[in-house]
């Protein structure tokens, strides 16, 4: 047997050097719900990756939501998958939330939440053909909620059973991963029907790991060999698996009773965010066709939300040996498109980014019946590099919503755009004269203008400037034109644009969501946004109908992000 983890934000920031050594492999939270995304999966992404290891990552489902949805999120949050990479996880392990009281569980549940699934799997395996979809769930939810469906043998299954239930002395494994396979054996685990053997087994939530401080860590053991991992993961020739066999002792003498289904759901172990929840099962599955108990989306369900507009404080502090602008474009310049951004993206996880970014500033949004918000505002464009030596980077629409979603934030729409010009100490554009297309996109054209706008910055680092650069925003023509770029902003000295956006459906954005130049800015916008005493969500207030105007000069905007996907 090999061992892994399985860690999210609740894990804090990890130290990848110190934690990722005595592991085969790891499983990060990626998403949870129709629209949130863990906080920190861009940067154990690109850490575990980086040492190595076999990752893979999970969904948190909330079977009261929309199956589709769900799996659309969690395939657009991942995008591509890599050798190395597992199968898409669809963690399946409560029905409702704890404030819904009252609902009786019944037999047309079971057959609404099998039909569930099977939607989510189905549309999982669509977006990733020859792959599958690894089952977490454990004995008594699979049995009591699912009926032992057998329609999904073909998913590997992960196993929630704790050897030791949950006491904090007991439940601790030894220190060394490897001999996790004969501790947790005391006690050992069959599959049940209609799997012939587990693949993963998670054997308790106790694990005290180097490189982890904030909490105790999620311990977990592969059910076979490390040419079995690498099958699964694509890294060697071969169909994969389609489930390890089971070793000798990993055979019980029958399945285990309740009282052995031991599973801890305390908000440290959990692998979601305790907090708000939707509705629940009841509200699904009232929602649900009666005839074919398919799920139907439920408007405006409030989930826990990662979305915040406390700014990039959550991002590592930067490192006194980080690069500087200078060093950064100096790297930079020679690379292609797709492994500077890559590099961008993984300078601002390491929390190389001016302090001056940090904090957001609040800013006062209207809609036109005279309603308003607060929504939380980066001072300035995105950068890399420290206060004294710092470099504006332009990004690609892919790449700007790649680091949105992994701070917690959104991109801004055009009325924001607007909104913010007008609260801030305005800039004037600094166009450069029309030249070849290609030298436009170079990283001396970037640092060249970057250049051009301190040496005619009009206030202090740190203050809510504007209008020096084009804005990278959603609208909802990319929902009707995906893959295309929007673009707004770049003011003149009158307060003009240079760059207007029409947001007419009919007419086709001019640029793919892969280009970029010189003029392009990134701006981020936190998630969360001020309503009276309450806190709402960025993306549904875009969805409310009553609430859009406070940000959207175009109405409703169902789709306000860019396809997150490899840039080739």
């Amino acid at each position: 047997m090999l061992s892994g983890a399985d860690v999210s934000v609740h894990q804090g920031h990890i130290q990848w050097d110190a934690f990722a050594p005595q592991l085969d492999f790891v499983f990060i939270r990626a998403t949870y719900g129709p629209a949130a995304v863990d906080r920190k999966l861009a940067y154990n992404r690109v850490e575990a990756a980086r040492r190595g290891l076999i990752r893979g990552y999970y969904h948190y489902a909330l079977p009261g939501l929309d199956p589709l949805e769900q799996a659309q999120k969690v395939c657009s949050v991942v995008g591509a998958l890599e050798p190395g990479e597992l199968d898409i996880v669809l963690d399946l392990e409560e029905t409702q939330h704890e404030r819904d009281k009252g609902h009786r569980w019944t037999q047309d549940d079971t057959l609404a939440l099998q039909e569930w699934t099977r939607r989510f799997v189905r549309e999982v395996k669509a977006r990733y053909p020859g792959r599958s979809v690894i089952l977490y769930t454990r004995h008594n939810f699979w049995h009591q909620h699912l009926g032992g469906s057998a329609e999904l043998v073909d998913c590997p299954l992960w196993i929630a059973n704790y050897t030791y239930g949950s006491d904090p002395v007991t439940a601790r494994p030894p220190a060394d991963p490897k001999e996790w396979a004969a501790w947790a054996q005391k006690k050992p685990l069959e599959a049940w029907d209609p799997w012939a053997a587990w693949s993963f087994w998670q054997i308790t939530a106790r694990a005290v790991m180097p490189g982890v401080t904030a909490n105790t860590v999620d311990a977990n053991l592969f059910n076979g060999t490390r040419g079995d991992l690498l099958r699964l993961a694509r890294l060697e020739a071969g169909p994969p698996a389609k489930g390890p066999q089971p070793t000798a002792d990993a055979l019980c003498l029958g399945p285990p009773s309740p009282a052995d289904d031991r599973y801890v759901v305390g908000p440290e172990v959990r692998l979601t965010d305790p907090g708000p929840s939707a509705d629940g099962a009841a509200a699904f599955f009232a929602a649900a066709d009666a005839s074919t108990r398919t799920a139907a989306p439920v408007a405006h369900a409030e989930v826990t939300p990662v979305l915040d507009g406390t700014g990039l404080e959550a991002l590592p502090p930067r490192a006194p040996d980080a690069m500087t602008g200078t060093q950064f474009h100096e790297r930079a310049r020679g690379l292609s498109l797709s492994a500077r951004e890559a590099l961008f993206f993984e300078e601002v996880l390491r929390g190389n980014v001016p302090s001056f970014l940090r904090r957001f500033h609040h800013v006062t949004v209207e809609a036109p019946d005279g309603e308003q918000g607060v929504v939380y505002v980066c001072a300035d464009y995105l950068a890399v590099g420290s206060d004294t030596d710092f470099l504006r980077m332009p990004l690609t629409g892919v790449t700007a919503q790649r680091v949105a979603d992994a701070c917690g934030c959104v991109l801004p729409t055009k009325k924001l755009v607007k909104d913010i010009y007008a609260a801030s100490r305005k800039q004037t554009a600094i166009p450069f004269p029309p030249e070849d297309g290609t030298r436009m996109a170079t990283m001396d054209r970037f640092l060249e203008h970057h250049l051009a706008i301190e040496q005619r910055r009009i206030g202090e680092l740190g203050e809510l400037l504007a209008g020096h650069k084009k804005d990278v925003v959603v609208t909802n023509r990319l929902r009707h034109h995906p893959r295309r770029l929007a673009i707004y902003g770049f003011h003149r000295a009158d307060g003009a644009p240079w760059q207007p956006l029409d947001t007419s459906l009919d007419r086709r954005l001019p640029h793919e969501d892969t280009y970029v130049d010189y003029s392009h800015g990134a701006r981020l916008i936190g998630g969360l946004m001020a309503l009276g005493p309450e806190h709402r969500r960025v993306p549904d207030v875009l969805l409310d109908p009553a609430l859009c105007d406070l940000l959207s000069d175009e109405g409703v905007i169902r789709a306000p992000r860019y396809e997150v996907r490899a840039l080739g």
